[in-house]
Order: structure tokens, then C-alpha cells, then sequence
């Protein structure tokens, strides 16, 4: 009885392993079907659309993925590819019975652009990456520059307070409205220049930011008011517990 069984066991494992050396074939020689392609965190952020991402897996050659079979082609490749994309922060790719490709992109979003004199620009999303400027697409972003610097900065190390400014401003509505550019001197200081209004912001080092943008805020909302926007040149909010208006 129990030779029986085990026979039955090994009967049923190999027809198992031969149905899924079948299925397995089937799949790998079936050719690619439809490709749809879904891009998220693309609202006024259209570096990548779906041609391109099509042009991106075809090598640009005509046809696309068109008569290919998935014996030729490997999914984990196509992620790696899409993923080296400097504007996309994450890829995944599926496929479904019928052969046909979803692949779902998730693009990084810029939220600064640095200026460089004799240097090309590129722009930083908020973990820090650097992306280079595009022909085809321009993003409203912060404008940084920095005086006498023109290297990449160090996200990582010295400049991490710069990327917490900026990541700061991005998040609130008010500043990423009001602040269009900051400027850093060979000090290390940061000035801030306006969308309305004529002042200058004197912010200093990057230090205490949560504090100093609370008053640059608090200027904005309780000093202009009463005094009118065009009363003061320079606002400095680089020393604790002060506003300098001037």
C-alpha cells in the first residue's frame, strides 16, 4: 500500500514538473502583446511621458517591442533600464496572461534648480538627487546660486542643511510662492530674494531653519500689514529672537 502511494507521489510530481516545463515554455516563446504604460507624479512635471518610455525600451528603433518574444526579452533588465533614468525615482513592470507589459513609473519631482556660471544647471528633488536640465521640459523650481562655488554640492555631508531648506520652502505653500531664490555667499550665508515685494531676505547660515522661516513668516503676515510692503529694503532673520527690518 504504501509502494502504491509513493509510486501515485512520483506519478504526480513528474506530471507536475512536465506541465510546468510546458507552461514555462509557452511563456518564454510567447511574443510581447500590448504595452501599457502608466506614469505617476507627472502633474507639471513632464520630463518623461509615455513615448519616451516606449522609446527608452525599443533602443529607439522602429517597432518597438512589436515581434519580440520573452525569450529575448527580460523584465528585470527593461526596470534596470527605465530605473537609470535620472528622472525616474522608481519602476516596476508586469506582464499578465495574454502577454501584454504594464510597466509603472513613478517619476522624481524637482523641487530646486542650481544655477551655474560656465557650468551646466541641473536641477535636485527632495532626496537629494541631481538631475540634469531637460530641451523638453522647463520646471518652476527655487533657484539656488552660490558665489564662488560652482561644484556639485554634497547633499550628503557639508551641504545637507542646504537640502533641508530647500526641502522646507518646497513643503510650505506660502514660501514656495514668495521665496524664488536664494543666494549663498562665499560665507556660507543665505540671502533671499522675493516673488512680491522689494526686500531682501538676510537668512544667514543654515541653521535654526524651522525658527527663521517661522519669522520670515511671521514678518510677512503681521509686520507688512501694519506697515505696508513697500517700507522696508532688507529683512535680516539670521540673529535668535529678532527681526531686522531696515
Amino acid at each position: 500500500m504504501r509502494l502504491k502511494n509513493s509510486v501515485k507521489i512520483a506519478l504526480g510530481i513528474g506530471l507536475l514538473f512536465i506541465v510546468i516545463v510546458f507552461v514555462e515554455a509557452k511563456y518564454r516563446n510567447q511574443s510581447v502583446g500590448d504595452l501599457h504604460v502608466n506614469i505617476s507624479n507627472q502633474a507639471d512635471n513632464y520630463f518623461l511621458d509615455s513615448t519616451g518610455v516606449k522609446r527608452l525600451l525599443s533602443n529607439g528603433k522602429e517597432g518597438g517591442l512589436e515581434k519580440i518574444t520573452y525569450r529575448e526579452l527580460s523584465i528585470k533588465a527593461i526596470e534596470t533600464k527605465i530605473k537609470a533614468n535620472l528622472f525616474v525615482e522608481n519602476c516596476e513592470i508586469a506582464r499578465n496572461l495574454k502577454g501584454d507589459l504594464f510597466v509603472d513609473i513613478h517619476l522624481s519631482r524637482p523641487i530646486a534648480r542650481f544655477i551655474r556660471a560656465g557650468k551646466p544647471d541641473f536641477y535636485v528633488d527632495s532626496l537629494g538627487k541631481i538631475m540634469p536640465i531637460s530641451d523638453k521640459f522647463s520646471a518652476r523650481t527655487l533657484l539656488v546660486t552660490r558665489e564662488q562655488n560652482q561644484s556639485l554640492p554634497d547633499f550628503g555631508r557639508k551641504d545637507k542643511l542646504l537640502l533641508i531648506l530647500i526641502k522646507q520652502i518646497y513643503k510650505d505653500a506660502f514660501l514656495k510662492a514668495q521665496i524664488t531664490h536664494l543666494h549663498i555667499n562665499p560665507k556660507g550665508e543665505v540671502l533671499m530674494y522675493v516673488q512680491v515685494g522689494n526686500q531682501v531676505i538676510e537668512f544667514g547660515k543654515c541653521r535654526n531653519i524651522n525658527d527663521k522661516l517661522k519669522k520670515i513668516k511671521l514678518f510677512y503676515h503681521e509686520i507688512l500689514p501694519i506697515k505696508g510692503w513697500q517700507a522696508y529694503k532688507k529683512v535680516s532673520v539670521k540673529y535668535n529672537d529678532q527681526i531686522i527690518c531696515e
